[in-house]
């Protein structure tokens, strides 16, 4: 809340008023200005499923870095990992996902499926990736 605090200053943006609210509130509230077409400003981030419900969301610019950059997902693996499981370092190396695919799973449970059962049926809608992971295209 203090980074928003410090955005809502350094950028101007005291016309908006800050609310502090839960996910679902912050989401509810969303969807009804997006519908309405109406401005608000939220902070989120990616992924997120509100961008997979919701059409038209951007992120504005940070020049001056109060948020900080963006994180990277590193995989790590114990020496020799790659020598004694070689089927799962291949899986590892060639495992990737966007955005949009992670997003879509993330609705899927948001709706109430778990994420073992959402991410299962993501595979079966999309049986290409076993090849992409598995090497064998």
């Amino acid at each position: 809340m203090q980074n928003t605090e410090t955005v809502m200053e350094e950028y101007n943006l005291e016309e908006y008023e800050l609310y502090s609210s839960s996910t679902v509130g912050m989401a509810t509230t969303l969807q009804d200005k997006v519908d309405n077409e109406e401005w608000i400003v939220a902070t989120l981030w990616r992924p997120h499923w509100t961008f997979a419900r919701m059409e038209g969301l951007k992120f504005l610019e940070d020049p001056k870095g109060i948020y900080g950059g963006s994180d990277d997902l590193i995989i790590l693996t114990r020496t020799g990992f790659a020598e004694d499981r070689p089927e799962f370092y291949q899986l590892i190396q060639n495992f990737e996902m966007d955005l949009s695919e992670i997003e879509s799973i993330m609705i899927a449970i948001d709706e109430g499926k778990s994420p073992q059962q959402a991410a299962a049926d993501w595979l079966a809608e999309h049986p290409e990736k076993y090849d992409e992971v598995l090497g064998t295209q």
